[in-house]
């Protein structure tokens, strides 16, 4: 492993302020995020991320899977699924998805070949964020934007064919750099209570959040993007400091509250 160092999160908002006070405050300052959901995607998650993005203060482009259409989502757009092997708005979806700064793709599961083409169509233009769970997808050679996985550290061992022990960071550690190295990408990923995030190609240095209660993955990735998103420049020392900011509002200001996304844009809100 190499010699990494370790950013634990902090109560101290201090740490923050300027990275909270410079985000955009009027809508023509603001960013447009994508949220692409799969088939097999939770409605919890999509509803979480969602809420959190427009606390946020950005403009949310959902795309789903037609499957969802019965849940009521916010969707600009219910892709089909009808016979063929291209979703009928794949052309549609790729238009809308262009615009945005930042991706997240829900898969939660097993990815759908129609879904799989669209999501390879759309690497091959888009130039953005582009965030997933699934890591197969993000081996795209053709991509040139950033690549965020999210993941929990289980389900990266088994796929790593690494036996990790739970709790034992150093083995976690050495896991995720050597993941983001092969494939150059950035690696947010969680064990119980603690999420740990590497980005190999920026630093050697490693962030943990420590949380008091279980982790809920996504909600921590919308708070990340959602602040990643307003950054002029998220690479290096500063896209750890983001990572340190988003583990210090899901510590103190979302997952800890009774009211969450409520809580979580009034904080910021008053940042202002």
């Amino acid at each position: 492993m190499p010699d990494t160092k370790i950013l634990t999160n902090t109560a101290d908002q201090s740490e923050f302020d300027e990275l909270f006070f410079n985000r955009p405050v009027s809508r023509l300052g603001r960013f447009k995020v994508g949220i692409l959901v799969c088939k097999h995607a939770s409605m919890v998650s999509v509803n979480s991320a969602y809420s959190i993005l427009v606390a946020l203060g950005h403009d949310v482009v959902l795309i789903a899977d037609d499957v969802h259409q019965q849940n009521s989502l916010p969707a600009e757009l219910f892709l089909a699924s009808k016979p063929g092997i291209y979703y009928q708005e794949s052309d549609l979806a790729i238009s809308k998805l262009q615009d945005c700064k930042a991706i997240i793709a829900l898969v939660e599961g097993e990815l759908n070949s129609k879904m799989e083409l669209l999501i390879g169509q759309l690497l091959r233009v888009y130039t953005g964020t582009f965030v997933c769970d699934y890591q197969k997808i993000l081996r795209s050679t053709g991509f040139e934007g950033e690549k965020i996985l999210f993941s929990p550290i289980l389900a990266l061992s088994a796929r790593q064919s690494r036996k990790v022990r739970l709790g034992g960071i150093n083995q976690i550690v050495e896991m995720l750099f050597e993941l983001s190295r092969s494939q150059d990408l950035s690696v947010v990923s969680a064990q119980k209570n603690q999420i740990v995030a590497v980005r190999q190609k920026y630093s050697e240095a490693v962030c943990v959040v420590n949380a008091k209660g279980s982790i809920k993955l996504v909600d921590f990735i919308a708070i990340l993007i959602g602040l990643l998103v307003d950054a002029r420049e998220a690479t290096g020392a500063s896209w750890l400091q983001h990572c340190q900011a988003a583990g210090f509002l899901y510590q103190n200001h979302y997952s800890e509250s009774k009211n969450g996304v409520a809580d979580l844009k009034s904080y910021l809100d008053g940042k202002f």
